[in-house]
């Protein structure tokens, strides 16, 4: 197995490092429960509490709901009275992302800080139509740099499609996988394609791609990768690291 993206326990580690420049005690984290948007949490609550100490106690409340629920007061209500002085909402679709939202709205609950996970600032219509719940909000995403290639690619998908690409980092990651699958099947298709060789090809190759040099690390992550912090402000989320 490769991923051709950065490590989602890198957003974690951002948040993590981020929380350390605040005064806070008590997080509350509310996920969906599947594999990325509970392993964010979990991820997130490990470095919170390996930084912890008997001088500087963290405390985590946590409250998972399954996909496909529609109500998610009775978790927001345990964190609320769990007076948490900082919320993660950590969803798997924007559809979930904007349930929680619109029941913390409902509920009154709007903490000191609030944290999102990349569903929520990739959506420009929660940005836009929750901007005054989400302004000041902290997220992160795995940001590839706008170069002439990225503006290319872009322009060839709104003609091809008749619509913009709204998740752009999305979009250029997996053409540029399907690209790369194409390349390893060229290179060793002397080799009748054997698995082997394929995972061969990949573990030292050196890929120029739409979204910049594609290689592999020891875990088969994409090499030299990192997530941006950014700030949602009148319903843009802007990098700010």
């Amino acid at each position: 197995m490769f991923r051709n993206w950065s490590s989602d326990a890198k957003e974690a580690e951002l948040f993590s490092e981020h929380l350390k420049t605040l005064n806070y005690q008590r997080i509350g984290i509310i996920y969906e429960e599947t594999d990325y948007a509970k392993g964010l949490k979990d991820s997130l609550t490990q470095d919170i509490l390996a930084d912890a100490s008997t001088t500087n106690k963290k405390e985590v409340y946590a409250e998972g709901f399954a996909s496909g629920a529609t109500d998610v007061r009775s978790q927001l209500a345990k964190l609320q009275a769990d007076n948490v002085d900082i919320v993660f909402i950590s969803p798997q679709t924007v559809t979930t992302g904007e349930i929680v939202i619109k029941q913390m709205i409902e509920l009154n609950f709007k903490p000191k800080i609030l944290l999102v996970n990349d569903n929520i600032t990739k959506s420009d219509t929660l940005l836009k139509k929750y901007f005054t719940f989400l302004q000041g909000a902290y997220g992160a995403d795995y940001k590839i740099e706008n170069t002439k290639a990225v503006e290319d690619f872009k322009a060839k998908y709104a003609r091809r499609f008749g619509v913009d690409c709204n998740q752009v980092n999305i979009c250029i990651a997996q053409y540029d996988a399907i690209k790369l699958i194409a390349d390893s099947l060229r290179s060793t298709q002397k080799y009748n394609y054997s698995a082997s060789k394929i995972q061969e090809y990949l573990k030292s190759v050196n890929y120029q791609g739409v979204s910049g040099n594609i290689s592999f690390d020891n875990n088969n992550d994409r090499a030299n990768t990192d997530y941006t912090l950014l700030r949602i402000d009148g319903g843009m989320a802007t990098a700010i690291t």
